[in-house]
């Protein structure tokens, strides 16, 4: 739903964080409804609104420090958690852009906002090293939205040959297919 809904604005920076923004709010809900249930069943007793990942093992390691010998369902909680942190980083998240959007969630965390929104020239096929070029939309912007469409063609046409002469250089040294305006993507 919510990529249907960037693509719709793409590439008005305005709406596509502000989708974004919320893409992201409802991943962290669905992840600390995890850790929520996850709480239920292992009995921690964790008394929070909201139960992240870090409260959770947080309530693991007091009820180990409270405790001699682990119980079973804190020694499974521990287990769980261990399986959860291997699984996420190593089986679901090994992709680029999962390791990005990692690095957003935890700035968005920290800071409460996410990075700045850019429009970009990309390539519509991308090799591993393709260069993007950042189209400088300042002037054609209004409180952050795009005033128009056509403003925005003009900026992208006049950045267009410096995009794709850099890219074809790239491509060219490493022997990759040089790509012409129509390869190329806002």
């Amino acid at each position: 739903m919510y990529a249907k809904m960037i693509k719709q604005y793409d590439p008005d920076p305005f709406y596509v964080r502000y989708v974004f923004a919320r893409y992201l709010d409802e991943v962290e809900r669905a992840i600390n409804g995890i850790f929520s249930d996850a709480n239920i069943d292992f009995g921690l007793g964790i008394r929070r609104k909201v139960i992240t990942r870090d409260t959770f093992e947080y309530a693991i390691q007091q009820r180990d420090k409270q405790k001699k010998s682990m119980h079973e369902a804190d020694r499974l909680a521990s287990e769980f958690l261990r399986w959860y942190d291997i699984q996420y980083a190593k089986r679901w998240h090994t992709g680029a852009l999962a390791r990005m959007m990692g690095i957003i969630r935890h700035t968005k965390s920290i800071t409460g906002h996410i990075p700045e929104i850019k429009v970009m020239i990309t390539s519509k096929h991308k090799y591993r090293d393709d260069p993007t070029y950042e189209i400088d939309v300042s002037g054609i912007t209004r409180n952050g939205r795009l005033r128009s469409r056509e403003a925005l063609d003009a900026h992208t046409q006049r950045g267009m040959p410096v995009f794709l002469e850099v890219l074809n250089h790239k491509r060219h040294q490493k022997g990759e297919m040089i790509a012409s305006a129509k390869h190329a993507m806002v």
